[in-house]
């Protein structure tokens, strides 16, 4: 049974999605997004290197469209990006991709919000850092 149980595992283990780069299907690019007026940077750039990053987005800011991630050195492998409104409801966001310098994803957020904050979840495997833009 434990042989049976263990096979079992290996085999869901080898379907597991892998991190991907980002592509224009998905919203990702590569080279220079679009030009888009008015981002604005959430913050310094963060290193990812601990599993779990938070950006507190000040109030000024006001409310977002979008969210841009962007690689900025290194290979960040982002898991997920859990954005926290002003009025406390959370939304979750998996990203599961890896982003080297210049990559990054555009998250559309369906009507305008206001983000209080945003957590960003990385693997152990991560290297580098990321910078999170609003527009």
């Amino acid at each position: 049974m434990r042989t049976l149980l263990f096979m079992f595992a290996i085999g869901c283990a080898s379907h597991a999605q892998p991190y991907q780069e980002p592509t224009p299907a998905t919203g990702g690019f590569t080279a220079a997004p679009a030009v888009v007026e008015d981002w604005v940077q959430l913050g310094s750039p963060v290193a990812t290197a601990p599993m779990q990053q938070t950006l507190v987005v000040p109030p000024t800011i006001g409310p977002l469209h979008q969210l841009m991630v962007k690689g900025v050195t290194g290979q960040a492998r982002i898991a997920q990006i859990l954005l926290q409104y002003s009025d406390q409801r959370e939304r979750t966001v998996d990203v599961r991709k890896v982003f080297g310098p210049g990559d990054g994803q555009v998250i559309e957020l369906r009507e305008p919000q206001q983000v209080s904050k945003v957590v960003v979840f990385t693997e152990p495997e991560s290297t580098g850092s990321i910078v999170l833009l609003g527009s």
